[in-house]
């Protein structure tokens, strides 16, 4: 039932990929909470610090991850390659070359 709820909650969600994530996340969530529901030594507010702390960790280390990923090597691709195509530039193919009307 929770795992339905998942693509409905992120809004964002555009493929079956992201539906994936999303489910995995809340699902994850609710594992962590849920244990209160089996384990009487569990409380919901030790869970809930935990799965704060999670959230926490997670956001540092991907700001972090992707700052390091931009000062070492950048993140988006030269104008000139965002306007040629990155399928050019990256593979060194056109990927549609029937809808390529002349070479600029």
């Amino acid at each position: 039932i929770v795992a339905s709820y998942g693509p409905r909650y992120d809004t964002r969600v555009r493929t079956e990929a992201h539906k994936l994530r999303a489910n995995r996340r809340i699902v994850g969530m609710w594992g962590l909470l849920a244990v209160c529901l089996t384990n009487d030594d569990a409380t919901i507010g030790a869970q809930l610090m935990g799965l704060g702390t999670i959230l926490v960790f997670v956001f540092v280390a991907s700001a972090l991850t992707w700052f390091v990923i931009k000062m070492v090597m950048g993140i988006r691709v030269s104008e000139e390659e965002e306007y040629a195509g990155c399928d050019m530039g990256e593979c060194g193919v056109e990927a549609y070359p029937e809808f390529v009307t002349g070479k600029s």
